[in-house]
Parts: C-alpha cells; sequence; structure tokens
C-alpha cells in the first residue's frame, strides 16, 4: 500500500461551489474519505490550492517529436499540414516513436497541472503495427500515472483499413469495457475522421459502425481554419453543415 497525504493548503476545492481546508489523503493513487495511515508520505501544500487535474481535450502528443522543425514556424495552417505530414513520413512513424513523444507529452501535461489528456491521433502509415502503436501511448500513460483518451483518428487513410484498425485497438485496448473505457477509468478508446476536409465518406460509415459495436465515443473537427476552406471549397457548405 502506498499513501499520500497532502497537507496544510489554502483550499481544497473538491467540487463547483465546495471548497474546503484539511488534509487531501490518497492511498494507492485513490483520493479517500479516513485518515492517513501513520507512515504516508506528506506533501508540504503550505500556499497551494489543491484542485482536480485539469484536462486537454485535444492533445496531438506525436507533434511533441516534431517541434520547432525549419519551415513549420509562423506559416498558415494549410502549409503547415503537409510540411508536418512530410516531416512524419521521413520520421518513419512506428510504436517506438510514438512512445517517446507521448511519454514526454504527457510529462509536460503532468508537470502543468493536466492529468487527463485526450490524444487525437491521425498519422497510421499503411501497413504500420497500430496496434503497437496504441499500447505505446497508453503504456506511456499509465507509467507517469495519465489519463488518457486515445483516439484511432485518420486522415486520408484507407477507409477499409483504418476501420479494421480501430476495431482491433479497441479490442486490443478496452475488449468488453462499456463506453471503451477500461475498469480503473484510466485509459478510454475512441475512434473518427480528423474531418470532412481530409476524410470521405465511406471512413465516416466505417467508423462509425465501428463506434457502435463497439460502444465507443466517436470524434471529428469542423471549424478550423483549413476544414472550413477546404469544405467550402470541394462541397460548398461548411463542415458543421455536412456532419
Amino acid at each position: 500500500m502506498t499513501a499520500l497525504v497532502i497537507r496544510d493548503a489554502v483550499a481544497v476545492v473538491e467540487t463547483e461551489g465546495r471548497v474546503r481546508t484539511g488534509d487531501v489523503v490518497t492511498v494507492d493513487g485513490v483520493v479517500v474519505d479516513s485518515p492517513a495511515p501513520a507512515d504516508a508520505t506528506v506533501i508540504d501544500a503550505s500556499g497551494c490550492v489543491v484542485t482536480a487535474g485539469l484536462v486537454n481535450a485535444h492533445h496531438h502528443l506525436l507533434q511533441t517529436a516534431f517541434r520547432t522543425l525549419p519551415g513549420t514556424r509562423g506559416i498558415p495552417m494549410r502549409d503547415w499540414l503537409p510540411a508536418m505530414a512530410s516531416a512524419y513520413t521521413a520520421a518513419g512513424v512506428d510504436p517506438e516513436l510514438t512512445g517517446i513523444a507521448a511519454r514526454a507529452g504527457l510529462a509536460e501535461a503532468l508537470l502543468s497541472g493536466v492529468t487527463t489528456v485526450a490524444d487525437h491521433h491521425l498519422t497510421w502509415p499503411s501497413g504500420a503495427d497500430t496496434v503497437g502503436m496504441a499500447r505505446a501511448a497508453a503504456a506511456a500513460a499509465a507509467d507517469l500515472g495519465a489519463r488518457l483518451a486515445f483516439v484511432r483518428g485518420a486522415a486520408r487513410d484507407d477507409p477499409q483499413e483504418a476501420a479494421l484498425s480501430a476495431e482491433t485497438i479497441a479490442a486490443a485496448l478496452v475488449d468488453d469495457c462499456p463506453g471503451g473505457v477500461s475498469a480503473d477509468g484510466m485509459l478510454q478508446v475512441a475512434i473518427g475522421p480528423a474531418g470532412v476536409h481530409s476524410d470521405p465518406r465511406e471512413t465516416f460509415t466505417l467508423m462509425a459502425e465501428v463506434a457502435a459495436r463497439r460502444g465507443l465515443r466517436r470524434r471529428t473537427q469542423a471549424n478550423e481554419v483549413v476544414d472550413v476552406e477546404i469544405a467550402l471549397d470541394r462541397y460548398g457548405r461548411r463542415p458543421l453543415d455536412l456532419l
């Protein structure tokens, strides 16, 4: 058993409108409403406010490994996206790189007070070990103690290949887990195309079928500038009108 006490904080924010003082006690990583064991580790929180961890609902952890590349700073997104895609192709995205990038990105999050991260992973080379990539990201989160919502996204992927990959990832990571959430609540798997700017109707349809079979949440994006521009040019309608 591992026990931890956070002591002497200025305030402990428990829920909206409910603030208290006193200790926060955790046992094996779970907050408990009981006195601290005698051998608990004590953290002095004098002058601090204790809150629940923050949530980053939109992250691309892979990008942590590709920051400050020449030619990728201060440019429009329509130019940035293909530049980054070329960098991913040149590097060869695989489970090792996915895990390293996830570990670095999640460590940054935790150091900033963010304990839950939604990773919208959109880079899946054809024929890659996609289950291995998903496992690597999940393992990084588990090792660091972060809660991860891992999204098997798609961006110009082959629709059939993307759907099969999503199915196998869900089976490997959260098989028979209601809502695609692990029993301890620390991992969730969701799926969905990047958006109508990058994926055809077939990808949306096949991903939706996987989500329905597996009880998974779905995601897409619909209002970034590049999404709107491409959708208007291609379909004459905004993304939100097409979804």
